[in-house]
Formats: structure tokens, C-alpha cells, sequence
């Protein structure tokens, strides 16, 4: 074959010319692989009927298919069947063309970009253009993080990888966050938004993976009388005690991530009494596998 690649550079202004909507969908899609729903959807105006849609995570990875019907209402997207079905957390791309014509001329375009086409004659149209998808699907993924380059993420992407949960009045201990796959926890803070009453108050957090046996992910802190704005964080050692000094309102990311992975586990808080007062906790993680979730 002749003909030169042209840069990524032109494959990417290519990409970033036809994509209409870079998205992460919220919650499982149907079990005939049919839809998939993004939250974050509901209330906008049609612009995905008729438009192609590309997995780029999850049990369909590097799948497409066209929008036959958007649900405004539900943020819910059909199209005829996928190889598996689209669950919470899976990436998506929206491309401002159809499956049909548009798509082709899009992918015959990308694969005289790419190189595909040689001067030679030999290598059939259809050929040619399933170079191009896999060069265009290639960038497509590629481009999302880089290497040496900034990720930029989406707002559906930020908040994934942010989950908050909150301990009430009076504190109770029990499960805070689910974990599934396998994720690399960055850093886990708790921020006092209700002053912690006058009593001898222990708190700890812990990790049950699977039927595995609990381990804790840092030794017990005293937070009596801690007042509302404290944060409180761990370092990744398991043997170190919770750090927090009440009315200290800052905390120093974990010096060591912590990398969990099963099927279905937990993080849990352990309270030594049922103390009045409130803590908002907050995971910052990354998944490590298309599975990886932290609820």
C-alpha cells in the first residue's frame, strides 16, 4: 500500500468536528441490549434521534449503532440490539452524523486521513472503510486521556468519580459505599456539617470485599465535641489512626491509594457511640477496569 497517514492531529480535528455529545450513562439499560440512559439527558431537546452512537467502555466496547428513538423524559436512548446489554458507568460518544450515508462518507473521509486508501486499487471499499471505523474508534478512545496529555473529563465523568455519602444524627455505623470491580481509591474525606455532641465518640472506616473478612482502613479517632467544618481523612496505612483536629478545615490527599476489586463489596464506618452530629463522606477513585464502581 502507498499513500501517507496524515497526523493525529488532522484524525482528531476530524473526531472533534462530528461529536455532538460525550456522555456516561447512569443507570443499567434494558435486558434486550436495546437502550442505554444517561440522566443527565433528561429535559434536552432531540439532537440523538437519527445520530450514531459509540460505546466506548463496558460489555459492548467499540460497538455503534444508530438512535431510532430518544425519551427526553428518562434520558433514554434505543437502537436495535447490542452484543450485550449497557450497564451504569458505561462511556459514550453521540456523533452529530447518521449511520447511514453520512457515516460512510465520514469513514471513506477518515480512511484517506489515515492512509488507508493506497494508490494500488487493490483493497475493496468495504475493507477500507472497516480500517477507517477501527482508526476512527482508535482516536475516538485514544483521545479521551492521552498519554502526557490533561484528561478532560465530562460532568457525568467528574461525578463518577466522586461519591458522597452521609452519616445523620444520631451516627450510626453500617455500609457506606459499594464497590464493584476494581477500583484505586485516592482519598477518602469526611467533613463534619453537624458539630459532634460532648461525648467520647470513636469513628473508623473498613473494607469487606466479597465474603472475604473485614479489614479496617485505618485505626479509630476520638471526635468528641469535633465542630462542624473539621475534615477528617486516612493516609492508605491501615494501621494509622483517622487523622482530624477539630476546627482543622483542610486534609492532605492519601500518601498511598488503595486498590480493592470484587464482585460486590463495601466501605463501612464504625461509630463507638450513637453520638449527635453529621459527616458528609466523600471517595475520590479510579476505575481500573471496565467494571470499576464506587456507589
Amino acid at each position: 500500500m502507498t499513500g501517507q497517514k496524515a497526523s493525529s492531529l488532522s484524525v482528531q480535528e476530524l473526531l472533534a468536528s462530528v461529536v455532538a455529545y460525550e456522555g456516561v450513562t447512569t443507570a443499567d439499560g434494558a435486558v434486550g441490549k436495546t437502550t442505554l440512559i444517561d440522566s443527565a439527558l433528561i429535559g434536552l431537546n432531540d439532537f440523538i434521534t437519527g445520530k450514531t452512537i459509540i460505546l466506548l467502555d463496558g460489555n459492548s466496547y467499540r460497538e455503534d449503532r444508530l438512535a431510532t428513538v430518544f425519551d427526553p423524559a428518562t434520558g433514554t436512548i434505543t437502537f436495535t440490539a447490542l452484543s450485550a446489554r449497557v450497564l451504569a458507568g458505561t462511556s459514550y460518544l453521540i456523533l452529530n452524523v447518521t449511520s447511514g450515508a453520512s457515516f460512510v462518507t465520514l469513514l471513506a473521509n477518515l480512511a484517506t486521513l489515515t492512509g488507508y486508501v493506497g494508490t494500488e486499487g487493490a483493497t475493496s471499499l468495504a475493507n477500507k472503510l472497516t480500517a477507517a471505523r477501527a482508526a476512527f474508534l482508535d482516536v475516538a478512545i485514544s483521545s479521551r486521556a492521552a498519554p502526557g496529555a490533561a484528561m478532560t473529563l465530562t460532568t457525568a465523568e467528574r461525578n463518577r468519580l466522586l461519591a458522597t455519602k452521609t452519616s445523620s444524627t444520631p451516627l450510626t455505623s453500617g455500609n457506606l459505599f459499594t464497590i464493584a470491580g476494581s477500583v484505586a481509591i485516592i482519598a477518602i474525606i469526611g467533613r463534619i456539617s453537624s458539630t459532634i455532641a460532648g461525648a467520647a465518640t470513636t469513628v473508623k472506616l473498613s473494607q469487606q470485599m466479597g465474603a472475604l473478612a473485614a479489614q479496617d482502613l485505618c485505626a479509630t479517632l476520638d471526635i468528641n465535641a469535633f465542630l462542624a467544618g473539621t475534615l477528617l481523612s486516612i493516609t492508605g496505612t491501615p494501621a494509622d489512626t483517622m487523622v482530624g483536629a477539630t476546627g482543622v478545615a483542610m486534609a492532605a490527599l492519601q500518601a498511598t491509594p488503595i486498590v480493592l476489586t470484587c464482585a460486590a463489596g463495601v466501605i463501612t464506618v464504625t461509630f463507638g457511640a450513637a453520638t449527635a452530629g453529621a459527616i458528609v463522606w466523600e471517595v475520590l477513585w479510579i476505575p481500573l477496569n471496565a467494571a470499576g464502581s464506587v456507589t
